[in-house]
């Protein structure tokens, strides 16, 4: 009794076991306990020998589909398939064998149907379907055409027999098929409403992020507007210089801002550019150091930085994005650690490489003595649009997209980032980042360069003309002033058109077109691409940099596609901008 109770748990109730396969399975038992009492009933009563035999083999038949459909994973849409085919094709021989349509019959059909229709796909439902009805059709078609093919078979105790069987198992099929279609119904009506509490929840995310954006990038602009008002109506020097000072902080925190926005858009959407360059981890530790000591300084902090010795010289990654990494966790932990706590930075080897300029693994860190943050604080910690608490925001400012950022660069890049953390005590993030080990011809290239660019610091560009094409005056003013002193000419286009007349006008005046992308009557885009068209030499060889606030990987393969050299991303980085200028307006450097 116990293998009976076991038996029909495991394969009728079990939730590990399928819907679709309970059903399958009960239907079968259903088949399998009729077709017993079929035959029971036909060796009981004078039925004909065939009718027995039919009776017997077609118990036998759904029985091994029973077993085979649990045993054989592989089988089991066959079985389904077979049950269905075997419930269709025995209608003609149970039609004349038991006297025609009986109600025994019939339910023994009817769970055929049933297993079809909630286990089979559409396309080999129909086509079962319209075969199961074609041949009940010309079976009962045929029987008036040929009566004395119909065996009958008077037996009362046959006709009570089939009633009841009849009755049993049609109202067993409507109560799987209800059972099933409300699971079914149930199922869908709970993944919708997940996705409803889903979808309310980041709306009200992200209502709450652009509400605190909103706040982020208006304080800077009221900020801007505001110095900038003072210092055109102030005769005072030095006020003047204040109110620039604090129109620069402003401006500078609200790129940030927007660089913020736009990091987590590209993220999202997997466009991130990485790059591998050969460089100084432990230089690029100092450099962070340098650029937060002021702040560091200001609170009072106690700051130390680790280098595991282990770690090589010179390594290639992505030093920017892993800059920018050190830089959220780093100005972070000065943010949330009161005045006099301490932070620090490390890194250290994970895993060495193999061979010299092998592949390696490192980890850094960043610990504090800050406010810490709760276990429910750190689930949000890492998601976009949302922050850990919005009085923290409110309290130290800023955007709260820093780790969401660091942690879709992290996992970019190849490793794997985290925290540990203790309310009131501190924390430490750390992430892992693949490398490899800089090869001598590397760092000896890599060396080479930076001399020839400290050399390049006291060259100028005179004697060479720049055709600056740019629609807006402001933007204009502010490349002429960048390239005073240098001693380049310079010539202005307000629009395409005009910048591919100056061009064709005097190909070979110009070492350098600047080609604003977004411009009035024709825009970069068409203007490079006419350019490289003329029928001049110079118009195959001049460099052409792109001007644009678009840097999304798929716009800059774009400009190089139409035959740009580089790009210039706005605002325009002056560091950038000036080593664009050495390397397209200065000779190589001597190997």
């Amino acid at each position: 009794m116990n293998k009976i109770r076991k038996l029909f748990f495991t394969y009728l109730i079990s939730p590990e076991r399928p819907i679709e396969g309970r059903v399958y399975n009960g239907v079968l038992m259903f088949c399998v306990l009729g077709g017993a009492a079929g035959v029971v009933s036909t060796l009981v009563q004078d039925a004909p020998l065939l009718t027995k035999a039919c009776t017997i083999l077609f118990l036998a038949a759904v029985f091994a589909l029973l077993i085979l459909g649990n045993v054989v994973e592989d089988f089991r849409q066959g079985s389904i398939v077979l049950t269905f085919t075997l419930c269709t094709l025995g209608f003609p021989v149970l039609f004349f064998l038991s006297g025609g349509v009986r109600s025994g019959m019939l339910a023994y059909l009817l769970l055929g149907s049933v297993v079809g229709t909630l286990l089979l796909r559409k396309l080999a439902f129909y086509i079962l379907m319209s075969a199961y009805t074609a041949v009940c059709v010309a079976t009962i078609l045929f029987s008036y055409i040929r009566q004395d093919l119909v065996i009958p078979i008077a037996s009362a105790f046959m006709v009570y027999m089939d009633v009841a069987v009849g009755f049993v198992v049609v109202s067993i099929v409507l109560c799987i098929s209800i059972k099933y279609m409300m699971r079914e119904y149930e199922g869908a009506r709970a993944a919708a409403d997940e996705q409803r509490i889903k979808a309310e929840e980041a709306s009200k995310a992200k209502g709450s992020f652009l509400s605190h954006m909103s706040h982020e990038m208006r304080t800077p602009m009221n900020a801007i507007i505001g110095m900038t008002r003072i210092a055109l109506d102030t005769g005072d020097a030095g006020k003047k210089a204040e109110c620039l000072r604090h129109i620069d902080e402003a401006s500078l925190h609200l790129l940030g801002v927007i660089n913020d926005i736009l990091d987590m858009s590209k993220i999202e959407e997997g466009k991130m550019p990485l790059s591998e360059v050969v460089f100084s981890p432990r230089a690029l530790l100092n450099r962070l150091e340098s650029i937060h000591a002021f702040r560091i300084r200001e609170k009072g902090l106690a700051f130390s930085v680790s280098s595991d010795p282990s770690v090589p010289e010179m390594i290639v990654a992505d030093d920017q994005h892993l800059a920018q990494v050190l830089s959220n966790l780093l100005g972070n932990a000065v943010k949330f650690t009161p005045e006099g706590g301490r932070i620090g930075m490390g890194m250290r080897l994970e895993s060495a490489p193999d061979a010299p300029g092998g592949a390696l693994e490192l980890l850094f860190e960043v610990t504090d003595t800050g406010i810490g943050v709760t276990r429910e604080q750190e689930k949000k910690l890492f998601t976009s649009f949302q922050q850990a608490d919005s009085g923290i925001s409110r309290r130290y400012g800023g955007t709260g997209l820093g780790l969401a950022i660091s942690k879709g660069i992290v996992e970019l890049m190849g490793g794997r980032i985290g925290m540990e953390s203790t309310p009131g005590e501190g924390s430490r993030f750390y992430f892992t980042m693949p490398a490899r080990a800089a090869t001598a011809a590397e760092t000896a290239e890599l060396e080479q360069s930076a001399r020839h660019a400290m050399q390049s610091e006291q060259d100028d560009f005179g004697g060479r003309a720049i055709l600056v094409a740019e629609d807006i005056e402001v933007n204009r003013s502010v490349i002429a002033n960048l390239l005073e002193g240098t001693g380049v000419e310079i010539d202005e286009a307000e629009n395409g058109i005009r910048a591919v007349e100056l061009f064709h006008a005097r190909p070979e005046r110009y070492a350098l077109i600047l080609m604003d992308i977004q411009m009035p009557e024709m825009d970069g885009y068409d203007a490079a691409a006419a350019i490289r068209k003329l029928d001049a030499p110079a118009a195959k060889t001049v460099p052409i940099v792109a001007l644009t606030a678009n840097v999304f990987k798929e716009e800059i393969d774009r400009y190089f596609s139409i035959g740009m050299t580089d790009y210039l991303g706005k605002p325009i980085d002056i560091a950038r901008f000036r080593a664009v200028l050495r390397k397209h307006l200065l000779p190589a450097p001597k190997r």
